[in-house]
């Protein structure tokens, strides 16, 4: 409740402090007039004091509807106004010129707190134009000069002492304002361009993702393709491997293998492989093996179609060397290979007919 009486709607945060200053004097002031007013029910004659409390009430409450309007600043010199007068009437009145000065020290004080700093000035300045005024024209006693002198000196430093306080108060509040719009103002600016930064950050991530992203797929193409081209390769490998020995059917019992080109220990172990593989498919009882396209047999070469022979026997099949040209059989002569045990035929034509 208290809040909400407090609020003003304002986004000027020195504003808003002055208007909740504005308001919560008023909220006193209100409590001191139904004070007074309370103890001038007993008074004699209390009617022209009550209309005064009615008026200030009035006024009061007029300030306070012009803070909450937004309007500070005129409620605030409606408030100083009125305590001036508050503080003219025991003078004006009762013709004092002693202590009933020392109220005027009031608005002084109220003007720092809800007034812009020089304002506290112009509140000042009435003050001291109303002790020079009481001192040296509306004592009822003309005073002496020194006395008058004395009056004006001791309360217009009174004053100034308080004016001098409100107004450096004042204007460090004032410039404690300042310098927190400012630090958030700077705060805003860069919660923007952090904002903004964040945004191109975004940005350019998801950009960067986007690329990063179609360059992962092109490179998964690629490997795709290539991944590919090596099953491709290796299934083109696979067929010219078994084209480069192959095993040819020739009856129902018989088999040529034909062999073309240098044999080297690959080569080898792969017709050794065909051979036994195709042996075991069709239970050929003769294998025949055309060396005629084979340039040269040295002892590694002798020794691979020894042990093709061999383990062709151990599944009973018959194995025979056919197409050995006279330089073959010189090296194999030389190499002191022993061949006794192979059944050889000079081409595929006596070999069939044997």
């Amino acid at each position: 409740m208290l809040n909400r009486l407090l609020t003003i709607p304002t986004s000027d945060a020195n504003l808003q402090r002055r208007g909740r200053t504005v308001l919560s004097v008023a909220l006193v002031l209100l409590g001191l007039i139904v004070l007074a007013g309370m103890g001038l029910i007993f008074r004699p004659d209390p009617i022209p004091s009550l209309l005064g409390l009615g008026l200030g009430t009035l006024l009061v409450i007029t300030a306070m509807a012009l803070a909450h309007r937004g309007q500070v600043g005129l409620a605030s010199w409606i408030l100083v106004l009125m305590i001036i007068g508050a503080a003219l009437l025991p003078i004006m009145i009762r013709h004092e010129a002693t202590s009933s000065l020392l109220y005027l020290t009031l608005p002084v004080v109220v003007a720092g707190v809800v007034l812009r700093p020089w304002q506290v000035w112009v509140v000042l300045c009435i003050g001291l134009v109303v002790v020079a005024y009481k001192a040296w024209i509306r004592a009822p006693v003309p005073l002496p000069q020194y006395e008058a002198w004395v009056l004006l000196i001791n309360s217009g430093l009174v004053m100034m002492t308080l004016g001098i306080v409100s107004f450096l108060s004042a204007q460090i509040v004032a410039q404690a304002f300042i310098e927190a719009a400012s630090a958030k103002r700077l705060a805003d600016d860069s919660a923007i361009r952090l904002e903004l930064l964040n945004r191109d950050l975004e940005r350019q991530v998801q950009v960067r993702t986007t690329e990063l992203r179609m360059a992962f797929e092109h490179a998964t193409a690629q490997s795709n393709e290539k991944q590919a081209l090596l099953d491709q390769l290796a299934e083109q490998q696979e067929l010219i491997r078994e084209m480069s020995v192959p095993v040819l059917p020739v009856s129902e019992q018989t088999l040529v293998m034909p062999l073309i080109g240098a044999l080297d220990s690959r080569r080898l172990l792969e017709i050794q492989a065909q051979a036994l593989s195709a042996i075991e498919r069709s239970h050929a009882h003769t294998l025949l093996i055309d060396l005629t396209g084979v340039p040269i047999v040295d002892t590694q070469v002798a020794q691979g179609l020894m042990q093709t022979v061999q383990a062709a026997r151990l599944l009973g099949t018959t194995v025979v060397l056919i197409g050995i040209r006279p330089e073959v059989a010189q090296s194999i002569v030389g190499l002191g290979i022993d061949l006794s045990e192979v059944h050889t035929a000079s081409d595929l034509a006596s070999a069939l007919s044997a």
